[in-house]
C-alpha cells in the first residue's frame, strides 16, 4: 500500500504538469497504468478523475470492461446503483460461511444486456434465483 501511495503521488505531480496521459504520449500500457493507479486511489480522487477516464474510454485507450469497472466503483462511492454489476461485497453468515453479493444495481432486468455491450460475461447465471447473491465458482 505504501508503494501504491508513493506511485500515486508521483503520478499526480506528473499529471498536473502534463495532463492525463494519452496513447500518443505513453502508449496503451502507459494509459493502463495511469488508470490502475487512479482506480485504486481514495474514493474522492476516483470520482474527480471520472471525466478523464471516460475520455480515455471514448478514445479507445481503455477497454470496455475497465471502464465499466471504474464507472461502477465511482457510482458506488456516490451512493448510486452500479450499471454493470462489477462490484460486490462479502458477508459472513451466522453459521460462519461466507457469501458474495452484488452491491446495488440499476435496473437488474437489463444488467446482462449492459454487461454484454461492455464485453463482460453474463452475470444472471451466477446469481442465485431471485437474489443478488453470487453462486460460488467451482474449480
Amino acid at each position: 500500500m505504501r508503494q501504491d501511495s508513493l506511485r500515486l503521488q508521483e503520478f499526480l505531480v506528473l499529471e498536473k504538469q502534463y495532463g492525463w496521459p494519452k496513447r500518443s504520449q505513453v502508449g496503451l500500457k502507459g494509459v493502463s497504468h495511469a488508470y490502475l493507479l487512479v482506480q485504486h486511489a481514495p474514493n474522492a480522487l476516483q470520482v474527480s478523475y471520472l471525466p478523464k477516464i471516460k475520455g480515455s474510454y471514448k478514445r479507445g485507450e481503455l477497454s470496455p470492461p475497465d471502464y465499466a469497472t471504474y464507472l461502477d466503483r465511482v457510482r458506488i462511492h456516490q451512493n448510486k446503483p452500479q450499471l454493470y454489476g462489477t462490484q460486490y461485497a462479502r458477508r459472513v453468515l451466522t453459521d460462519g460461511r461466507e457469501e458474495d453479493y452484488l452491491l446495488p444495481v440499476e435496473n437488474l432486468a437489463q444488467l446482462d444486456t449492459r454487461r454484454k455491450k461492455m464485453q463482460l460475461e453474463l452475470l444472471s447465471p451466477r446469481l442465485k434465483p431471485g437474489t443478488l447473491i453470487l453462486i460460488p465458482e467451482t474449480d
